[in-house]
């Protein structure tokens, strides 16, 4: 497939992954000045955490708190490079994936698909000017678009507490 911009690339990737089940993150890419040359888009699930214990720890502590297994290794991307006509090409794209993807019902929730939108950020911003706290501002908001359905809005209640 070929693309305009690697923007339309990661837009029809995105969408792409909605549909399937799954949450797209921007791996890597390479400039040539200010010019993207290739550009890489990943399961956010790619990969594996991080083992931050120094050397000197002791294994056997505890850890502070329980941490979710996010990463899995998924391999499934898709890897755009800039053409000599300045548009981009899918050179690369791996369809499986390590882990079981979301269910229809769920898809609303995947980070990549979460947008709060500047209608939803003036509507909390004079919640908050008449006092009222980001999770009645959220039940407000969830009644009034669409009768208590979350899927609705198009954020989560923290996406809103992190504005």
């Amino acid at each position: 497939m070929i693309f305009d911009s690697w923007e339309q690339g990661k837009s029809f990737y995105k969408a792409y992954a909605h549909h399937v089940g799954f949450s797209v993150c921007s791996w890597t890419q390479h400039k040539d000045g200010d010019v993207v040359k290739l550009k890489k888009f990943v399961c956010s699930k790619e990969g594996w955490r991080k083992n931050n214990k120094k050397e000197n720890e002791q294994v056997d502590q505890k850890p502070k708190r329980k941490l979710k297994i996010t990463r899995v290794g998924c391999k499934a991307m898709s890897q755009f490079k800039r053409r000599s006509d300045g548009k981009y090409e899918v050179v690369r794209f791996v369809k499986t994936h390590t882990h079981e993807l979301a269910s229809p019902r769920k898809w609303h929730l995947l980070r990549s698909n979460r947008e709060v939108s500047a209608e939803l950020k003036s509507t909390l911003f004079s919640c908050h000017k008449a006092l009222l706290g980001t999770s009645a501002a959220f039940r407000l908001l969830s009644v009034e678009m669409g009768g208590g359905e979350h899927e609705n809005i198009g954020c989560t209640k923290q996406d809103l507490k992190k504005l």
